[in-house]
């Protein structure tokens, strides 16, 4: 943050100089800063806290000797760490001047004064707030005015990849994909981003096509999960992207009865619905399971912040959440009823897969194990096996309860064991029914990565077991022959650009049902994006661009069909050139539009920026301007305190190595801060006179228009008359009178002798 310009603070010292003399029209009192709460989503008192994340600072004010609550009372935040004082320090507040009352409430958002800051990380950080620094208010004692918390620690959080996948959802061939606005950063992830914090969020569409599902997700869940996992693992780094920390589809409405699903508790894929009474908080939910939490009935029992008011859009949610609502993981509620609680909020910021830096991949080629665990009978039904070049193997779990065989052969010789946890019966995030009762998934994920040989030997036969009961629960063995396929259409004249269709045939001769997974490369074979996958059809149509443009005729396609086990792969004889370059991804999280910040105080500026070639940027490829200011600074984040009055268009703009560029704009608008009452040291003149037709006025006029439409009120031989400001005068006349008058000055009082005058 930027300390104040010239422009700025002058403009704010006008406003708050007209205080630095006043006799405010209360009497005497004392003040002090009672307590100083830091914030980032909640706080217990040892709450974590993170570095470089946006921090809201709330100061109780106590108001002793007064019989009254106090009007006018503001205060300055000062932040040092390692001992060493922040450049934006010392810190206007947001909100004031506020009237401080002598019983305030955490749940009242202006019975405090708050204070934003983005707080580096640092074992070692000390907040000061000084209230009543400019003497504003008049006290009996000016020596107790400074409040202190210190040695706070910010740790070190990592930047955390979550992708989203939106589903193209046509079951019985009907339907579509969700609203993109539901789910863009900034809304589909505002309840993710207000609860859990890392140091940043790199949360992002998937660059692969949305992902086509034809099935009633009611019976195809589990199915469902395991798709979602497959892009995480395999069609991603295939093509040539990182594995993100975490997955979530988006579903079009609300079509699932539970809401939503997480693939393990703990695990890396969910998916949920874009209903938007629920969506945000669902997003929220089921990532909580995929970070280890359970379902509970907890309350937050603390009044939550959200400090970058990520949840105004969509459900116009407050700056505040109150004791009484539901911790996040409590099943089944909607936005508006739900935050974090002091569990749920540490679980998550003490996830390993949040921590600063993250171990090295050593990839190879590896089988997909999956299937769903039907709880009703006991069974495992098993999904084709596919081969994926670019693959981390499971480790295997000691406690395990399922084991996964591999065979060579002939013979069968055991080359190969992992085990895995046993499958859970997962509660429904719907929550219980009118009758209490918990409703249970009816199947559960199987999904395993094996390699696809060990020590030089291909494993050619699996089987899934129950080690408790050495019950064969599945199998499956390589034919004698692997499947034929070939392009029957794909590059027209060397090129593909706009809705194409890519065309093939594939036969098996041992007779398997042959499913078909096709790729695209955008660079000669490199990287490899998925367009559709394990599709018994043979053609497939796309947008080419929904993928990364081919630089120059390097675009290839690949055909992957496997019969269940065996794979053949088949790549096209010729390449060409696919689609054309794009812009990056914008979006503009924070702050809100058409919010309101008062003259001085710090607004967050919040953007995600992600580009198919890329990735994510940051630093100087985002840039931020106003049409008022100028430009604001560049990066994902950053606070401004010297803002213009008035309105400002704020623009931030992505622009990626190509030089492709795409913004986002939104309106803010910057007020004066107000005051309750005039001080006499506004007071510039103040007269009274009388016509020759015996008309008696009364003008005020003040040195400033900050009290535009503040009441006065005059009074003629002591009869009281209000009026208001108008820019910096106030005027009242009064007909007919014949001789001596007076007319005062009532309020504000004491600024002005009476004025004796003769009317003709």
């Amino acid at each position: 943050m930027r300390s104040l310009n010239t422009h700025a603070r002058s403009a704010l010292r006008v406003t708050l100089s007209l205080f630095a003399t006043a006799v405010v029209e209360v009497r005497a009192t004392d003040l002090t800063v009672s307590s100083i709460e830091v914030n980032q989503a909640v706080q217990y008192g040892t709450s974590t806290l993170v570095g470089d994340q946006v921090t809201y600072v709330r100061a109780t004010i106590g108001v002793s000797d007064s019989a009254v609550d106090v009007d006018n009372v503001d205060a300055v935040l000062r932040v040092f760490a390692g001992g060493v004082e922040l450049p934006e320090s010392p810190i206007a507040s947001l909100n004031g001047p506020i009237k401080a009352p002598r019983t305030p409430q955490r749940s009242e958002l202006n019975h405090t004064v708050n204070f934003l800051l983005i707080v580096p990380q640092s074992t070692d950080v000390d907040f000061q707030v000084e209230v009543n620094p400019d003497r504003y208010v008049v006290e009996t004692n000016y020596g107790n005015n400074l409040g202190t918390s210190s040695n706070l620690n910010f740790q070190c959080r990592g930047t955390v990849e979550v992708a989203y996948v939106p589903i193209d959802y046509r079951p019985g061939g009907n339907g579509g994909p969700p609203d993109a606005t539901l789910m863009e950063p900034g809304i589909g992830d505002g309840f993710f981003r207000a609860i859990y914090k890392a140091e940043e969020w790199n949360y992002h569409k998937s660059p692969l096509p949305d992902l086509l599902w034809t099935q009633d997700v009611n019976n195809s869940d589990t199915a469902l999960l395991n798709a979602l996992r497959d892009i995480r693992l395999n069609q991603l780094p295939g093509a040539g992207y990182p594995v993100p920390t975490l997955i979530y589809g988006w579903l079009p409405g609300n079509p699932y009865s539970g809401n939503g699903r997480a693939i393990g508790i703990p695990g890396d894929a969910a998916f949920g619905n874009t209903q938007t009474i629920r969506h945000q908080r669902t997003m929220a939910h089921e990532c909580g399971h995929l970070f280890g939490q359970v379902h509970n009935s907890r309350t937050i029992g603390t009044v939550g912040v959200d400090v970058e008011h990520h949840l105004w859009d969509t459900e116009s949610l407050p700056v505040l959440h109150q004791s009484g609502q539901w911790d996040i993981m409590v099943g089944g509620q909607l936005t508006n009823t739900a935050y974090v609680d002091r569990t749920t909020y540490e679980a998550v910021e003490a996830d390993s897969r949040l921590r600063c830096s993250s171990p090295s991949r050593l990839p190879a080629p590896v089988l997909r194990i999956s299937g769903e665990f039907i709880h009703a009978t006991g069974g495992l039904r098993l999904d084709p096996i596919t081969r994926f070049e670019d693959g981390d193997a499971d480790a295997t779990d000691p406690n395990g309860a399922i084991s996964i065989v591999g065979y060579a052969m002939p013979g069968e010789e055991r080359i190969y064991n992992v085990e895995l946890p046993a499958p859970q019966a997962w509660e429904s995030c719907a929550g219980p029914d009118e009758q209490g009762n918990v409703h249970l998934a009816a199947t559960s994920a199987l999904y395993a990565l094996i390699p696809e040989s060990v020590e030089g030997r291909r494993i050619d036969g699996i089987r899934i077991i129950d080690v408790a009961t050495g019950v064969v629960l599945a199998e499956r063995t390589r034919s004698a022959n692997a499947p034929e396929a070939r392009f029957t259409q794909s590059w027209v004249d060397g090129k593909l650009s706009g809705r194409v269709t890519i065309a093939w045939t594939s036969s098996d001769a041992d007779g398997d049902a042959l499913t078909t997974t096709l790729l695209y490369s955008p660079d000669a074979g490199n990287s490899w994006v998925p367009l559709v996958v394990n599709t018994p059809a043979e053609s497939f149509e796309f947008d080419t661009a929904s993928v990364a443009y081919s630089r120059g005729a390097n675009g290839r396609l690949r055909l992957v069909v496997t019969d269940g086990f065996n794979v053949t792969t088949i790549e096209d004889d010729d390449g060409g050139t696919m689609a054309g370059p794009t812009p990056p991804w914008t979006y503009l999280l924070t702050p809100n539009d058409d919010s309101v910040h008062l003259l001085g105080a710090p607004i967050p500026f919040h953007a995600a920026v992600w580009d198919k070639e890329d990735l994510m940027l940051s630093g100087g490829r985002v840039a931020w301007t106003s049409d008022v200011d100028g430009p604001l600074g560049t990066g994902l984040l950053l606070t401004r305190d010297d803002l213009s009055l008035g309105t400002h268009v704020i623009t931030v703009t992505g622009t990626d190595t190509d030089g492709d560029s795409s913004s986002k704009q939104i309106s803010i608008t910057i007020e004066n801060r107000r005051f309750s009452g005039i001080p006499c040291s506004e007071v510039k003149k103040f007269v009274g006179s009388c016509s020759n037709g015996g008309a008696l006025k009364a003008k005020l006029v003040l040195r400033t228009e900050a009290f535009d439409g503040a009441s006065v009120v005059f009074s003629f031989d002591g009869s009281p008359r209000t009026t208001q400001v108008s820019g910096r005068r106030a005027k009242l006349t009064d007909c007919c009178f014949i001789g001596v008058h007076q007319i005062g000055l009532e309020s504000p009082a004491g600024c002005a002798d009476p004025v004796t005058t003769t009317c003709p």
